[in-house]
């Protein structure tokens, strides 16, 4: 299939590199396509090789995920990944705050989103 529409194929792998200083700290090979789905298997093995987790991670919006959150929040690692519709929305906080309470009542991981939005829009870009 043409999933970008331009005429080639989408290779079958996914390459994720991790560095720090500029020095290359972590690889993985991954036969999912999505950024998304490697961020938490990217982690786990960096924990394998030095027996901890980074005490930071910096990524592009394509890793932001309720679950990669999640997995970060869980093991401390203060990051930065705007979350995967970022570039795509064009709401203000009070719409965005709107279409989330359309739900009814927050949960805890909402509840953090927002404050992370609040901070985003005063260009504060702190971990979730």
């Amino acid at each position: 299939e043409d999933h970008m529409k331009n005429g080639q194929l989408k290779p079958a792998y996914n390459v994720q590199i991790s560095t720090q200083e500029q020095i290359i700290t972590n690889y993985r090979i991954h036969q999912n396509r999505t950024d998304t789905g490697t961020y938490i298997e990217h982690l786990q093995q960096y924990n394998q090789l030095y027996k901890n987790y980074p005490s930071m991670a910096v990524a592009d919006a394509g890793y932001g995920s309720q679950e990669n959150y999640e997995f970060l929040d869980n093991y401390d690692i203060e990051t930065y990944v705007k979350y995967n519709w970022f570039y795509k929305s064009k709401m203000n906080v009070t719409q965005a705050l709107n279409s989330l309470n359309d739900y009814g009542e927050l949960n805890d991981f909402e509840n953090i989103f927002v404050d992370f939005i609040k901070n985003a829009e005063r260009g504060i870009c702190k971990s979730i």
